[in-house]
């Protein structure tokens, strides 16, 4: 094996930003504590405003690359729990009962996330969803 596929092997082995970060709050070993002769500034640990690679334009950029993202997008409009024999005995022309009314909103999910509620509507020969409520970041699940 050559070195650089030796090297090239054991970066895939241990990557980079799988290493363990040093604990920030730990002195180095042999470091002068702090106001010793040599110990760094109280300001060596504070934190750095935003440098290159958090430019707005760089921001920008990636978050055009994540809104071509594709979601499933999911619209419930309702849930019922049923025991495993009626599930059994489900066949063509049997009404299902769900747990919500006909006037109550429908729940619209993405990835999983209820996003938004809204009204089930026929577009054409389709079934569509009239969004009436979004979902702010504040109230979403976690």
């Amino acid at each position: 094996m050559s070195e650089k596929s030796s090297r090239a092997a054991a970066n895939l082995q241990n990557p980079p930003w799988t290493a363990a970060a040093p604990d920030a709050n730990a002195p180095a070993a042999g470091s002068p504590e702090p106001g010793e002769a040599g110990a760094p500034s109280p300001r060596a640990n504070a934190p750095v405003g935003p440098g290159p690679l958090a430019s707005p334009a760089r921001a920008s950029r990636t978050g055009d690359l994540l809104l071509d993202v594709p979601l499933t997008v999911a619209v419930e409009i309702g849930r019922v729990s049923l025991p495993i024999r009626q599930v059994m005995a489900l066949e063509p022309g049997l009404v299902v009962e769900l747990d919500r009314l006909a006037s109550d909103p429908a729940d619209v999910y993405a990835n999983g996330k209820k996003i938004a509620q809204g009204e089930v509507v026929v577009v054409g020969d389709t079934l569509g969803i009239r969004i009436t409520h979004l979902i702010t970041a504040e109230r979403l699940p976690i």
